[in-house]
This record gives C-alpha cells, sequence and structure tokens, in this order.
C-alpha cells in the first residue's frame, strides 16, 4: 500500500497555513504544498531546495486553478508569485524519476482531471494536446495522477478547511497527533483506491477469460475501464495507422449515434460525445461497466432517452466496442463505416492488403496468453548469443515472437535490407528506446514484436535472419528447430 511521510517545514506557523511536506520512498516522489505567503521563507529552506527539480504543480485561489509543468522546482512559483494574482496555495508533485514526456503526460491528464471539478475555473489559456510516444509511459503516468489525485483530494478537503484561530496555539503534542492523523487519512484514502483498482483489474481479468462469440478476424472482447482517471488513449502518429483506417467511424441505429477512432492493435476507442442505448445489457460484464462509468460520471444519461460518454473508453475489437453502444456486436464489421459509408469490413480488407508485406510489428499491447496456451517446449525464453551480442526471444502466440526489453542489436554495422526493419530501428533512435554501448551496440529499453523468428533475427542483427531457427536456443542449448517440432510447429 502507498504510504507517504509528511512533515511540516514551518514549526511555528498555524498548521493550516505552514508548507507541508508529503514524500513517498517507494516511488521516490515528493508532494509540496506550499501556501504563497511562505513563499520567500521556504524557497531556501534546506529541505526543499534539495527535492527534484522536475514534475508538476497546481495553483489554487478562491474556486480558480491552473496547472502547469516545472523544470526548476519552485524557480517557477516564484515566476507565478509576480505574474498570477488569483493563485494561494501551490501543490507541487516532484520526482527524479521524471521524464519529459512524463511530465507533459502528467501536465495534461491533471488538467482533464480539473476540468471536471465543477467546482473550479481552470485559468489555462492554452490547453495541451499531449500523445504519448509509449504505451508504457502512458502507464506510468496514469499510476503516478492516481498518486497525485490522491493528494489533491485530501488537500482540497482536509488541511485547507482548518481555520488559522483554531489551530494559532497548536501546542507541539497537538501537532502532531495531528500530523498522524494526516497520515492515517492519507492512507485509507490510498487504500481505497488500491481497492478500487483491484476490482478494476479483476473486472478485466474476467472478461479476458469470457468467451464471446465475435468474427474471426476480430481479437475477443475485453474492455478496458479507465473513466475513473479520465484516461483518453491517445491517438499515434497518423503514419502508423493504415490509411484507410484513419478517419473516424460512425455507428448508427435507430436514434443512437457514435464515434469510434482506431489507434493500433487492439485499441478501438468509443470516442467522447458518442450515444449508448440505455436498455439493460445482457452481458453482466458490461452491466457492470455501464454501472461503474454511471457511478464516476464518465457516461452522462439524458432526458431524451440515451447515454453520452464524458470521455474516450477503450476496447480490443468493433465488436466490443458496438457491444458496449448498443448491448449487442452482431454484424459490427458492416455496422462501423467512415463519412462516405464504407463499412469497417471493406476499410479491414484494405488496410490489411497494404501491410501485409511487413515482418516485423510495433510494440502491441497484446496481453500475454496463460502459460498453458503455449505449447511446453516454446515456454522458456529464448537466447541468441554471436558476434559479442546476447538476445532474448519470447513465444507469446500466433506471430508474436517478442524480442524482449534488454536485448543488445547490433549497432552501426547494421545491414537492415528489410524496409520495415529500418523503419523499426529509426523510430527506436527516435524515441530514444535504444541505448548505445561503448562497443557500439544497442540495448533496447522495451519490448520489440515481430512475426517471426527470422524477422526477430533481422531486428537483432539487420539483414536478413537467415538460419534463425538455428540460431536461437534455450538456456539448454537445444535449438528453436527442434523445440517447434518438438511443438508440432514446424511450419514456423
Amino acid at each position: 500500500m502507498q504510504t507517504f511521510n509528511i512533515s511540516f517545514l514551518i514549526d511555528k506557523a498555524p498548521l493550516c497555513n505552514s508548507a507541508l511536506l508529503m514524500q513517498s520512498d517507494m516511488l521516490n516522489s515528493s508532494v509540496l504544498v506550499l501556501p504563497r505567503k511562505q513563499l520567500d521563507e521556504v524557497v531556501s529552506n534546506d529541505t526543499v531546495t534539495a527535492l527534484p527539480q522536475r514534475g508538476v504543480y497546481v495553483l489554487y485561489g478562491q474556486q480558480h486553478v491552473y496547472v502547469g509543468k516545472t523544470n526548476q522546482g519552485l524557480g517557477r512559483i516564484k515566476q507565478h508569485d509576480r505574474s498570477k494574482d488569483f493563485w494561494q496555495v501551490a501543490v507541487l508533485f516532484l520526482s527524479t524519476a521524471f521524464d519529459e514526456e512524463m511530465i507533459a503526460g502528467l501536465e495534461a491528464e491533471t488538467i482533464a482531471y480539473m476540468q471536471q471539478q465543477s467546482k473550479f475555473v481552470l485559468e489555462n489559456k492554452q490547453l495541451p494536446q499531449h500523445q504519448y510516444a509509449h504505451v508504457q509511459t502512458m502507464h506510468n503516468v496514469r499510476e503516478r495522477l492516481r498518486q497525485f489525485r490522491n493528494v489533491l483530494d485530501f488537500l482540497m478537503h482536509k488541511p485547507l478547511s482548518f481555520t488559522q484561530t483554531q489551530m494559532a496555539d497548536t501546542s507541539a503534542t497537538d501537532r502532531q497527533e495531528e500530523v498522524l492523523k494526516l497520515q492515517s487519512q492519507v492512507a485509507q484514502l490510498t487504500q481505497q483506491l488500491q481497492s478500487r483498482e483491484q476490482e478494476v483489474a479483476r473486472l478485466q481479468q474476467e472478461l479476458q477469460q469470457s468467451q464471446v462469440n465475435v468474427p474471426k478476424t476480430e481479437p475477443e472482447q475485453v474492455f478496458t475501464f479507465a473513466a475513473d482517471s479520465a484516461a483518453q488513449p491517445q491517438s499515434p502518429v497518423t503514419e502508423d495507422i493504415p490509411a484507410p483506417l484513419r478517419d473516424v467511424l460512425f455507428l448508427q441505429i435507430g436514434n443512437i449515434t457514435a464515434k469510434m477512432s482506431y489507434r493500433g492493435e487492439k485499441q478501438w476507442v468509443v470516442l467522447a460525445g458518442s450515444q449508448l442505448r440505455v436498455a439493460r445489457r445482457k452481458d453482466e460484464q458490461l452491466q457492470k461497466t455501464i454501472a461503474e462509468a454511471k457511478e464516476n460520471r464518465s457516461i452522462t444519461e439524458h432526458s431524451d432517452g440515451f447515454y453520452e460518454t464524458n470521455v474516450d473508453f477503450s476496447f480490443t475489437s468493433p465488436s466490443a466496442a458496438m457491444a458496449f453502444v448498443y448491448g449487442f456486436g452482431v454484424h459490427a464489421l458492416d455496422r462501423w463505416h467512415n463519412t462516405n459509408g464504407v463499412t469497417l469490413r471493406e476499410l479491414l480488407a484494405q488496410a490489411y492488403k497494404s501491410v501485409a508485406d511487413d515482418s516485423a510489428d510495433q510494440p502491441q499491447s497484446t496481453a500475454t496468453p496463460a502459460t498453458e496456451d503455449i505449447p511446453a517446449p516454446l515456454r522458456d525464453v529464448l537466447i541468441f548469443q554471436a558476434h559479442n551480442l546476447t538476445a532474448k526471444l519470447s513465444f507469446r502466440g500466433e506471430k508474436q515472437w517478442v524480442v524482449l526489453a534488454g536485448s543488445q542489436l547490433r549497432g552501426v554495422d547494421r545491414n537492415d535490407t528489410q524496409v520495415s526493419t529500418r523503419r523499426i530501428i529509426a523510430e527506436a533512435k527516435q524515441n530514444h528506446e535504444l541505448t548505445e554501448q561503448a562497443d557500439g551496440s544497442f540495448v533496447i529499453k522495451r519490448d520489440f514484436y515481430c512475426k517471426t523468428p527470422s524477422a526477430a533475427l533481422a531486428l537483432v542483427l539487420g539483414g536478413e535472419g537467415t538460419n534463425a531457427l538455428s540460431y536461437w536456443h534455450n538456456e539448454a542449448g537445444v535449438p528453436l528447430r527442434v523445440l517447434l517440432a518438438q511443438s508440432g510447429l514446424e511450419k514456423y
């Protein structure tokens, strides 16, 4: 369970007016709550100057709020002391683990959260439109955002509500008791959040295990519930999406109109502003999804007889998205269409034809199948060792051969004859997903999905990946060719 160590930076000040520091060793982060009138006194405090300088901040004052990011800690707040009049309290969320992408994501999603708080008027004139370059970064940001929101919600309702008269004569003993009380309340809030997340994880697992009758061209129905944190799956670079699938898709049944966007493999996103049928869903998990979305105000019920989504909802198939909208997903490929009326079935056929020659894929969010679904000889990690390189490979299912993070790739002397491999290496360099070593090789920072063992070897070495079935082997030295034969998968 996530906990915070709480300390007050100015001992003589009343509790409600004292700068408050909350630190978490588990996530190596700090939250600093600073009344504006103590800014000059705290900015030179030894404890504060030792804090990380990178993060996001929120300025509160008289039902107004402003969200920003900083690379200079309180130096940025000092600038706002001269430029903004409304604020009374600053809350900073700082960590040495934050990079530029995480900070940008935290800023954008904190702004989205504050927009949902009807008690505040957002002072930001320009709203950032952030797109995540990596799925893992998005997950990291949203995990940190839940941590920050716990503190924001707590501070909005607890410490700032005390009056100076009530706390002016607080003794040291009383102050210690109050600190313990605050720590207990933060722990309770965190425990509640943890329980809620466990429930969501349980629902997701049940959905993944459920049997859904969908066309073979679509993956099983899985719903990613992220409404509680206003999670809005970010669209990848347009060039990464096949041209036929770049337009918004529409579903129109009776008086219901919904919009959907394709964001990558197993990312079919029902967009905010879509209409949902009010009728009860037959699927029990969908019933729970709708009920939880109503509770979290992620959907709004209209008097005209439909729900409207307030945030984006992500699904792993078009039929799952249609079932969410209307209650069933039959013939989803023929129901969804673009503005020109071209059905999704036709668009998918065009898209698959345009990418059929690619041998290596972009990173996928595909969940690893259950161990029993993988033939026993292929469950162990495979190894490649040659040319002073070591790489690891994991089989995750048909056309899912994963070069694991930490593997070494050949560096400057690569001979990438395949267009797809050259593209992946170039984009990985651009996105800082490769770390160059002293010998010129690279170490990858994330998993890379490939369709074949040969494509995986080509990613490691460059070239065609010749004799990949002989080069990849398990820890006992058994080559992949033999392991495939034992598994009855010789055609790989």
